[in-house]
């Protein structure tokens, strides 16, 4: 350290200050980088979680408003008011199924993946339970229809039920982990500064 001693106060004064100026810049630049991975986060947590679980609460809802309305044909005998019912179930089936396509274009992730397509096979076999459904309606077979709606097809309507709540619970997983990340950075973020803020004042 003898070389340090030897160094005129002016220079010693530049080196002081360049060793601060080099501290504030690596916590700017830590900071920054600090920021920039919460807001990847954040939209991260949007695009890939808070979309997906709004889409997903609207297939839910498309789904049991379907139902509702296939309990309610069922009360009627007039054929052309059967099919009215019908094709308003059909409607909200599609808006459903509608749903379901812009859900699946936000998926990116494995999980996600493969619970997504059994929810798609499930669907297809109540797509076509519906079809049953449709004729005991037109037939005014009541009694049949409600057997079957509280029977085998009551079975794969619940099986949709547990595959879009298996979505749901997958999505909000991710969010958490997402959330947790973000805290983590802040966290360590936070560490490294002050540890950095302190030696900066210990050498002024």
């Amino acid at each position: 350290m003898k070389w340090l001693k030897n160094l005129s106060i002016n220079l010693r004064l530049f080196f002081a200050f360049l060793i601060i100026a080099i501290i504030a810049l690596v916590i700017g630049i830590i900071g920054l980088k600090s920021v920039d991975k919460v807001s990847d986060n954040s939209t991260l947590l949007y695009q890939n979680s808070v979309k997906p679980i709004s889409l997903l609460i609207d297939i839910s809802a498309y789904f049991q408003r379907g139902r509702s309305i296939a309990r309610d044909f069922l009360i009627i005998n007039y054929l052309p008011e059967v099919e009215k019912e019908i094709e308003n179930f059909k409607s909200k089936l599609k808006t459903q199924e509608e749903a379901m396509d812009k859900y699946e274009k936000l998926i990116n992730t494995p999980e996600k993946r493969k619970a997504f397509d059994k929810l798609k096979e499930i669907h297809s076999k109540y797509v076509a339970g519906c079809e049953e459904f449709y004729r005991l309606a037109r037939a005014n077979l009541d009694n049949e229809a409600f057997a079957y709606l509280n029977g085998d097809f009551d079975n794969i309507v619940m099986d949709e039920v547990k595959a879009i709540n298996e979505l749901v619970k997958i999505e909000t997983d991710y969010a958490n982990n997402l959330e947790q990340e973000s805290q983590e950075v802040n966290k360590s973020s936070s560490s490294t500064l002050l540890t950095l803020i302190i030696l900066g004042v210990l050498l002024a």
